[in-house]
């Protein structure tokens, strides 16, 4: 454990009982139980207990005293007292609970045999209350303790059956009990505390109790234990609610979890695991990850095209796991290109008369996208198909090198180059008269009068037809 500078490591409770496993007490006896820990406990109880009932019980919170500090962890002491005579014989099982805070205690437990007498007594056995860990699927694996009085290795065996309205509510005697309904697991033992695996893949959904019982094999005398777990060997089925189409916006979109279940054991308790990734040339990139049991939903970004996948893994109780997955494909739209000059909005195709020595204002700004992409539209502006401008607006002088007419080109194009397009033609509605023209007019109306005084000579009388008076 790496630690930062200040920082106090935070270990759990260490309790030490300093008695051997599966002590026989015959007459009465005092014990000292050791705690280490970096603060005191806020609760230390002791109990002794057989088959789940309790023989004796004590706070002893108030009367734990301090043996010695050793850098930042101390040790306490309090004194256990068993009396046979008072408690009886018992082949009980001596647990010390301390708490450092309101939850999860740190419990040691071990075998006590109290016999104020010399008869032989049933072996101890015990498996360590699970509280909300007792779910079970397939081979679930419990560990728990026995002794025997004889001080052989007992020999361990189970029986599962659908609990009642009362759980572990059936008496069953080690002896007396149905033989071809138990199962005899491999058992691995280090010291008194033993490991089994027990197989409860073949029962349905629901509350069950487990029945372990414990042989010496020396006097052939029982110990039972029962508790109770909640076999779960059906997975969660995953159910994603969400489009699988839509257009780039500046929302989100949202996939809904929250019709998975777990039919028999409902919602409660499974874990929700979201996954998104978006498709990529040659890989799929991980964009986002969520998961809890609070996490029924999730959102995802409509900012950016592409296609996306969801997965949604829900874990129940037992670890049993489903997988659904969904594919969501947020489409753009090609921005609309508008253009207004002098503040008139024309269309392409259209011709558009303007005077050549007029300055006139191009405008793109009423070009529309969606919200994402309406911030990032780029403009670009062509003369004859050459780019000359990229921006909203700006007035215009009349081009150098082109002739009575010429082709304006708007470009509008998103963040995904994507793009519409509007030309018009802009044409001169005062053309220029080529200089030779009037030269012609000129020359022609000279020889047209040339020709017309030859033709009047022609026609003129001669001065001896004119009539003389007398």
């Amino acid at each position: 454990m790496l630690l930062t500078e200040g920082e106090v490591a935070d270990y759990p409770i260490i309790i030490d009982i300093p008695i051997l496993e599966g002590a026989i007490i015959g007459e009465a006896e005092s014990f000292e139980v050791y705690l280490e820990n970096e603060e005191a406990p806020i609760l230390v109880t002791w109990e002794l207990h057989e088959n789940g009932q309790t023989k004796i019980f004590f706070d002893v919170t108030e009367d734990i005293e301090v043996l010695n500090t050793h850098q930042n962890r101390t040790s306490w002491k309090f004194d256990v007292l068993i009396e046979p005579q008072i408690i009886g014989s018992c082949s009980c099982i001596l647990t010390i609970m301390a708490f450092e805070n309101q939850s999860n205690p740190v419990e040691a437990s071990q075998s006590v045999f109290v016999s104020p007498t010399s008869e032989q007594l049933n072996p101890t056995v015990y498996v360590q209350d699970l509280v909300d860990d007792n779910w079970a699927s397939g081979d679930q694996t419990f560990n728990g303790i026995s002794s025997s009085y004889s001080s052989e290795v007992p020999e361990i065996s189970y029986q599962i059956s659908q609990s009642g309205q009362i759980k572990c509510s059936t008496e069953l005697n080690g002896v007396d009990s149905d033989l071809a309904t138990r199962s005899y697991p491999i058992t691995v033992w280090d010291g008194e505390v033993f490991e089994i695996t027990v197989d409860v893949s073949g029962f349905s959904d629901g509350w069950h109790d487990i029945i372990v019982h414990s042989r010496d094999p020396l006097t052939a005398l029982y110990g039972n234990y029962c508790f109770s777990v909640r076999v779960d060997n059906t997975p969660p089925k995953s159910i994603i609610l969400g489009p699988e189409q839509t257009t780039e916006s500046m929302g989100t979109v949202v996939f809904d979890g929250s019709a998975t279940s777990d039919e028999y054991w409902g919602i409660s308790g499974i874990v929700y695991v979201w996954s998104v990734y978006e498709e990529a040339p040659s890989y799929n990139r991980q964009i986002l990850v969520k998961s809890g049991q609070d996490a029924r939903s999730i959102s995802i970004d409509s900012m950016t095209s592409g296609m996306y996948f969801i997965s949604l893994t829900s874990i129940d109780n037992a670890g049993n796991s489903h997988t659904a997955n969904s594919v969501l494909n947020i489409s753009n739209l090609a921005p609309i290109a508008r253009l207004q000059i002098d503040g008139t909005q024309v269309f392409d195709g259209d011709e558009v008369p303007i005077t050549k020595d007029s300055t006139f204002l191009i405008d793109a700004s009423t070009s529309t996208d969606t919200a994402n992409d309406q911030a990032s539209l780029r403009y670009v502006w062509r003369i004859d198909n050459i780019p000359v401008y990229e921006g909203t607006a700006r007035e215009l002088d009349w081009p150098e090198d082109v002739g009575d007419e010429f082709i304006l080109t708007l470009e509008v194009i998103d963040d995904d180059s994507v793009s519409s397009i509007v030309s018009v033609s802009i044409t001169d509605n005062e053309p220029t008269v080529p200089p030779a023209l009037p030269i012609l007019a000129l020359l022609g109306s000279v020889l047209f009068l040339l020709y017309a005084i030859s033709i009047r000579a022609k026609d003129r009388p001669s001065e001896t037809d004119i009539p003389k008076w007398v």
